[in-house]
């Protein structure tokens, strides 16, 4: 007994379809066309096969059976064949249920999948685009890297910076040719320079005066007569020695020729007074001169011997008599008097020989012996001036002195120049001259309009060495010679200028010229002996120790053939022996080339 809305048993069907097979149909209707209409629902299974195999249309309503036209005859199989064979796919379809599931259900995925990609292509071929995909655009092609990237080498040559000699050390290493910096010690702070401020003064001086230009100092008539007045322009290198016998600047203007100039200038401005002055020689009784007394008299005139009865060659002209200069007036206002002298210096300085005071007139560097670069300095270089000046006029008596400023408009009577500032920035780097340095700093300041104080030399160094691009953070200017400790900067921005310097520029081209050579010239010339003789002629730089502080910068050919600029800068509590290890630092970097890696832990 099969419970209702049970699938049949096999027998039972059996049994169905031997029943309905005996009874009799209605009239007009074949067993085919009976089939559709009375079709039992097939099982899930079977309708899910259904569904999927045929073509989506839209819901119909099912005909009355009278409505049916009569099916086409067919082929008449033996009726019970037909059965038995539709009872055997049902029985199946019942007993692989689980296998028609997963199979259907394979195959609604496949049919998602292949309508979806018959959309796109569907899509695709559409003329027409809509508004949001009109509105992106075509999409435009990856951008490719033009560049390659490069491998990174891997260094691998370090250095000892051990040693307590060095105290606090900064340091920075450039290559030249790549601008890579190789080994930096510091942090970046900036530290006293020293010496290396030269460096930054020279490229400050060439970049604002120019290499060609030249410091005058004038003499102009003043504004009373027999007055005139001297102005001092900012030259060191005036001098005082007699000609024939040169300083430590060689080539420098002197005293004597503007002296000579005055003098010459006065007698053609006033040729009245040089007559009067003669024809009150000429009327003094012959009384009161006896025969000999005369004739001394007109050997110191410049004149020859009266004639004689015996015709002798024609005599001279008589010499023009110069108008007396009574009073002179000193003019060294190019910057103020009293900004002279830095607190940040010490006196040993001045007492031993290194520095002297900065005032806007001096002769031969103020030096006590202008021969040598070393020589004790006084404390009033305008005073020495002076009385070079005056002792070069030759007169019998002695102007008074006063100081002012030269009136606008008033007669040249007497200029001389300094050698090109090319030549002033050779000279101060190689006799690592602080003067010179101070000097050329301040004209600098004066050139910029900033008034030539020590006070405004910050902002013009840090203005003009920021064209150059350099990192001037930290750098403070307090001189041009780097006496004074607080004058400081990062060791990379030493090493970078150095760096700048090396690869050329008309303007700076000077400088790298100019460096002293290790154990060849100028400040370095008996340093780097022993086993760091292979710095020798390697190496051009600068280098000074003070009580504070201690450096050396340059630019080094290593012995792999690499340019580095380095800079190497040790502060605090120095020693004497830090110069030493600081050569010996060089000669380990020399070593290592482009090789080297860090330091050594």
């Amino acid at each position: 007994m099969t419970e209702p809305g049970q699938p049949l048993t096999r027998r039972a069907a059996r049994d169905a379809a031997a029943a309905r097979a005996d009874r009799p149909l209605p009239e007009g209707l074949s067993a085919d066309a009976t089939q559709p209409y009375l079709q039992q629902p097939p099982a899930p299974e079977a309708q899910l096969l259904a569904t999927l195999a045929a073509p989506a249309q839209p819901p119909t309503q099912l005909l009355p059976p009278s409505s049916i036209p009569p099916a086409a005859p067919l082929a008449q199989a033996p009726a019970q064949t037909s059965r038995g064979l539709g009872d055997r796919l049902r029985g199946w379809a019942v007993a692989h249920r689980r296998t028609l599931l997963a199979s259907g259900a394979s195959i609604v995925v496949a049919a998602l999948c292949c309508g979806a990609v018959a959309v796109g292509a569907a899509s695709a071929a559409r003329p027409e685009a809509s508004g949001a995909v009109a509105a992106m655009g075509a999409v435009s092609a990856r951008t490719v890297p033009t560049d390659s990237l490069q491998p990174t080498r891997a260094r691998s040559c370090g250095v000892d910076v051990r040693d307590p000699a060095y105290a606090t050390l900064g340091v920075s290493v450039v290559n030249v040719a790549s601008g890579e910096q190789l080994l930096a010690l510091g942090g970046g702070a900036a530290v006293p320079t020293t010496n290396l401020q030269k460096v930054l003064t020279a490229v400050t001086a060439l970049k604002v005066l120019g290499p060609d230009t030249r410091i005058a100092t004038r003499v102009y008539e003043g504004s009373m007569p027999g007055s005139i007045v001297l102005v001092g322009g900012g030259d060191p290198t005036l001098s005082a020695l007699p000609a024939g016998t040169e300083s430590v600047y060689a080539g420098a203007p002197r005293m004597s020729e503007l002296a000579a100039q005055t003098t010459a200038s006065l007698a053609k401005l006033y040729p009245q007074e040089a007559a009067k002055d003669k024809g009150k020689a000429d009327d003094k009784p012959d009384k009161d001169k006896d025969p000999l007394t005369e004739k001394i008299d007109e050997l110191k005139a410049g004149l020859q011997p009266s004639p004689s009865a015996t015709p002798t060659a024609p005599t001279a002209p008589p010499a023009s008599v110069t108008p007396a200069v009574t009073q002179l007036i000193v003019d060294t206002t190019l910057w103020p008097y009293g900004d002279s002298w830095d607190t940040g210096w010490s006196d040993a300085a001045r007492t031993t020989g290194t520095q002297a005071p900065i005032t806007p007139l001096m002769v031969d560097g103020d030096r006590a012996d202008p021969t040598a670069a070393t020589s004790p300095r006084g404390t009033d270089p305008i005073a020495s001036a002076t009385a070079a000046f005056i002792d070069a006029l030759g007169q019998s008596t002695a102007p008074t002195i006063g100081s002012g400023e030269v009136v606008d408009g008033r007669p040249l009577l007497a200029e001389v120049f300094s050698q090109p500032v090319s030549v002033l920035v050779q000279q101060m780097l190689q006799a690592d001259d602080n003067t010179l340095a101070d000097m050329l700093a301040r004209l600098v300041s004066t050139t910029l309009g900033s008034g030539g104080s020590a006070a405004s030399l910050d902002q013009v160094f840090r203005s003009v060495l920021s064209g150059y691009e350099m990192p001037i953070d930290g750098l403070v200017v307090r001189d041009g010679s780097g006496l004074n400790a607080a004058t400081v900067a990062s060791p990379e921005l030493v090493a970078r200028m150095f760096a700048t310097l090396d690869a050329g520029g008309a303007e700076l081209q000077t400088i790298p010229a100019a460096l002293p050579v290790a154990g060849q010239s100028g400040s370095l010339a008996d340093r780097f002996s022993g086993q760091l003789a292979s710095v020798k002629s390697a190496f051009s730089g600068v280098g000074g120790t003070t009580d504070r502080a201690a450096t050396l910068g340059g630019l080094l050919t290593a012995s792999d053939g690499t340019r580095l600029a380095v800079s190497l800068q040790a502060s605090g509590e120095v020693k004497p022996e830090t110069s030493l290890a600081l050569e010996t630092l060089l000669a380990d970097i020399q070593s290592c080339g482009d090789n080297l890696a860090g330091i050594l832990q």
